[in-house]
């Protein structure tokens, strides 16, 4: 009929989910529609993005491989028609100690007013908190604090997975979940003000022992103000095995005992970690890819709408998404309860959002590409090696959120393949990473 549809392999089938010209402006490009590298300047990775009431957009991503070594935020004014340009951004590098971040993540407190949680290594892994409350592209403003006395792993391979385990509740307060490695204990770290003092951090043990892992969590708060976490745990402990675990707790979190969890699934094999977001009324919705024998994924939208201490409360539904995209994902549940995610397919980056019977097998999903490999070759061209192969691949560890109006902003990692001769062999391999931010109008 002359129109350009867009397909989507939902439940094991071909689904014409309609006209891209029904799902995006097709307009003249407006200030808030672009797409740019954060720098070119140096290798980046830890891509984050959140959006704060007046439609300000904020960054932050982290050095790989080159100096300086540190975390880096950034800002485009709502106000600006020029956000697809890296003029009209303001930018600041925190560098904690002068020693390399492995990883860097964003949140922003109900004023929005920017927090980090920055991993950084030097001869182990610890993290430090940043905190800013006003006119935060002046690095003056910025408080940074060593939580040295909170070390170990974070839950998840350094920029291998989305970072999701650093969260702030409603009255702005962070939260995060670490994986100590000396006993391989789990903590919920936080603190309820004075933040900048490390006196004023407490941790409450969330493992049942030694061994218990908390393998790639993430963490969200009710609002009232009640954690809830989704994990891989056990794993070490020859009396536990390694499932999807939920988390909760309605009071007193500072007392373990007040911890409850549940076992879901069986996390399976490969790279696999789990997103948690919540509904308006506190409901968990989580994206997980679960793993098996021989190294396929499949991606699950899951939900829980009573008693998520029942395991049979719980329903999923097979999104039948191909294995590349596994695990680069992120999940967003916009204010009408409609999940969103942003994934990696193809090599490239795609955005997907139901519209109908979400929390069911039948549920309407809309996908389309976002981006694709190809238009970060032609902006940002990389080669000269005298080999073959030379090519950007897009998509790596998605963070996706929405704008007031719902238009989606997407910050990921891309990743620059080029074939390097060495001793006249030529070896495929990455030789450049960069942050990317890609953000467009979505049409109903």
């Amino acid at each position: 009929d002359g129109d350009v549809y867009v397909y989507g392999t939902i439940f094991g089938g071909l689904l014409k989910v309609g006209k891209i010209s029904d799902f995006i402006d097709t307009g003249a490009p407006s200030s808030s529609e672009g797409a740019l590298f954060l720098t070119k300047a140096r290798q980046t990775i830890s891509a984050n993005v959140k959006i704060d009431k007046a439609g300000g957009m904020h960054v932050a991503y982290a050095s790989y491989s080159s100096e300086p070594p540190g975390a880096f935020y950034s800002y485009c004014n709502p106000a600006s028609s020029n956000c697809e340009h890296s003029a009209a951004w303001s930018t600041v590098s925190l560098s904690p100690d002068g020693s390399s971040v492995s990883e860097v993540q964003l949140q922003l407190t109900p004023q929005g007013q920017p927090r980090l949680l920055i991993k950084t290594i030097i001869f182990s892994n610890y993290y430090q908190y940043a905190a800013c409350d006003v006119a935060c592209t002046n690095p003056g403003n910025w408080s940074l604090l060593n939580l040295a006395a909170y070390g170990g792993g974070s839950g998840s391979s350094d920029w291998e997975y989305g970072q999701n385990y650093f969260a702030l509740d409603t009255k702005g307060r962070p939260r995060f979940i670490l994986q100590e490695t000396r006993n391989y204990l789990a903590y919920y770290v936080f603190c309820d003000a004075g933040c900048t003092d490390i006196t004023n951090w407490y941790q409450t043990q969330l493992s049942r022992d030694s061994y218990d892992l908390f393998s790639s969590s993430s963490l969200a708060f009710t609002a009232d103000d009640q954690p809830r976490i989704v994990a891989f745990s056990g794993g070490l402990s020859s009396s536990l095995s390694m499932t999807l675990e939920y988390h909760q707790c309605n009071r007193n979190c500072e007392i373990s005992a007040n911890w409850e969890r549940v076992s879901l699934y069986d996390r399976g094999s490969g790279l696999v970690f789990p997103v948690l977001r919540l509904s308006s009324n506190g409901q968990p919705r989580l994206l997980f890819n679960q793993g098996d024998d021989i190294g396929k994924e499949r991606l699950y939208y899951i939900w829980c709408n009573g008693d998520c201490l029942n395991p049979g409360n719980w329903g999923s539904a097979d999104l039948g998404l191909p294995d590349e995209m596994a695990p680069h994902f992120d999940l967003f549940i916009d204010k009408n309860d409609q999940p969103h995610f942003a994934f990696r397919k193809d090599s490239s980056l795609s955005y997907a959002r139901c519209t109908a019977n979400c929390e069911s097998t039948n549920g309407v999903w809309q996908m389309m590409e976002v981006e694709s490999y190809n238009t970060l070759n032609q902006e940002f061209p990389i080669g000269g090696y005298n080999c073959s192969i030379s090519s950007w691949s897009g998509g790596y560890r998605p963070s996706l959120a929405l704008d007031g109006a719902g238009n989606p902003r997407i910050a990921y990692d891309a990743e620059h393949f080029e074939d390097l001769l060495m001793d006249d062999v030529c070896n495929t391999d990455v030789d450049f990473k960069a942050a990317r931010l890609v953000f467009f109008n979505r049409s109903e």
